[in-house]
């Protein structure tokens, strides 16, 4: 039996023939905005609302200390925030074709960000790879780190008056955490509690945050900011 409104005629769903009557764009670069207006819209409206979720039950698990079953149910809630955000990215990431090359993650950086901005702004970029740094990263989170990289390098341009920037990719001292870390010799800027999300840092951290890690800023003591990202080694 068909669905409620959803009548058949010869064999073929009535409301696909509505559709095209309606007139519903079939064009490639049609389709190719309509997927660009969904995309934006579960970025904006349903991303953007899981990553602060997800952020606020951290912050209320931490006042939570000394009530272990208070602080087990809100892991709970965490994971499956965690769970829906990663779907809801997925989605994101299909709708807009958004991919990059999961080898030679380096290399990518070199090529596809650093190099250009070198060229495009003065500013002098190091990049410092560990030996152990993994030869293939899962292409989610090299996009990640990738869009990472790229926000603290406009920060840094837009903000700091830098003028050398270093990357370093690295592993944590037991090896469980890929680290990264953008610093830079400019002026520095507040802390993230102060920031205004027009500084890119909110979106830097929901990336963080999405691949189950955690993203800090510091001020180097010889000026500057350190901007460092760890997560879990997959």
């Amino acid at each position: 039996m068909p669905k409620p409104g959803v009548g058949r005629r010869h064999g073929r769903p009535a409301v696909e023939r509505g559709a095209r009557h309606a007139g519903i764009p079939g064009r490639p670069e049609a389709d190719a905005a309509v997927r660009e207006h969904l995309a934006r819209e579960l970025h904006d409206r349903v991303a953007q609302i899981l990553a602060t979720m997800l952020l606020e039950l951290e912050h209320f698990k931490v006042e939570q200390t000394g009530r272990a079953s208070v602080q087990r149910q809100f892991d709970l809630l965490q994971e499956w925030t965690r769970d829906a955000l990663a779907n809801v990215r997925d989605l994101v990431y299909d709708l807009r074709g958004d991919s990059v090359s999961s080898g030679d993650f380096p290399g990518l950086l070199r090529t596809g960000l650093l190099e250009p901005f070198v060229e495009r702004t003065g500013i002098q970029v190091r990049m410092v790879v560990a030996d152990e740094w993994p030869a293939q990263l899962p292409s989610a989170t090299a996009l990640d780190l990738y869009r990472i990289v790229q926000e603290a390098l406009q920060n840094a341009f837009r903000h700091s008056g830098a003028r050398q920037i270093e990357i370093n990719l690295g592993l944590s001292p037991t090896r469980r955490l890929i680290e990264l870390t953008v610093t830079d010799d400019g002026r520095g800027f507040p802390t993230f509690g102060d920031l205004r999300p027009g500084q890119g840092m909110i979106g830097m951290r929901e990336r963080a945050v999405l691949m189950g890690g955690d993203l800090q800023t510091a001020a180097n003591a010889s000026g500057g900011t350190a901007i460092r990202v760890a997560i879990p080694l997959a």
